[in-house]
Order: C-alpha cells, then structure tokens, then sequence
C-alpha cells in the first residue's frame, strides 16, 4: 500500500518514471468544472471529473473518478470509479475502487473500502 501510495504521489508532484512533468497532470477525456480549483500535486485519470466550483489540491484521481460540484479535495487517492459526493470534504484519505463519499460528508484520515459508502 506504501509503494502504491508513495508512487500515486510521486506522479502527483510531477515525476513519474524519474522524469519530470508539468502539473497538474490531466489524462485523456478528463473534464474539469466550470470555477473548479485544481491545484498543483494533482493527477486526473482518463475519465475523471471534477465538478463546478470544487477544489482538488495533491490528489489523485484514478479513471473515471469523479469529485462532485463544491467538494474539497486534499492529499487524497482516489481509485478507479470513486466518487466524492457535492459539498463533501476530504482530506488525507484513500477511496477504494468504486468507494462513495456522501453529500456534504467529512472524510479525513482514512480510507473507504471498495464499494462502500462514507458519511451517509
């Protein structure tokens, strides 16, 4: 889980294979909201959405991901299929594939096991 973590964050400042990269980094078909922040650190998957008026700083998002309208994102690996809820906040967490953070939730700290549900 380490190296996992260790390289999805490597790749989030940039450095993936021992090169260096712009950031952030945005992979094919990623769509990025209206008024929406994505910060430095931060990776998007082929697929991922980010929604209006959210905020992503050093995360990563694996495909298909999507961060809801208004939610915060922050230190956080989100796998493929994961979704951040509106008005969520999350910092400092991992997110199983296909794993759900609530509406309006507060998630810091921990992970989300696949398919489950946190916050609802």
């Amino acid at each position: 889980r380490e190296a996992v973590l260790s390289a999805a964050f490597a790749a989030g400042a940039g450095r993936i294979g021992g090169r260096t990269y712009p950031r952030p980094l945005l992979g094919e078909g990623s769509e990025v909201g209206r008024g929406a922040e994505v910060g430095d650190g931060v990776v998007l998957g082929p697929g991922a959405r980010v929604g209006d008026g959210a905020r992503i700083d050093r995360s990563v998002l694996h495909a298909r991901a999507k961060v809801g309208e208004r939610a915060e994102v922050e230190g956080t690996l989100a796998g493929p299929g994961a979704e951040v809820g509106p008005g969520a906040i999350v910092r400092d967490a991992v997110l199983a594939e296909g794993a759900r953070v609530a509406p309006d939730a507060v998630v810091e700290g921990q992970g989300v096991r696949p398919g489950a549900v946190a916050g609802a």
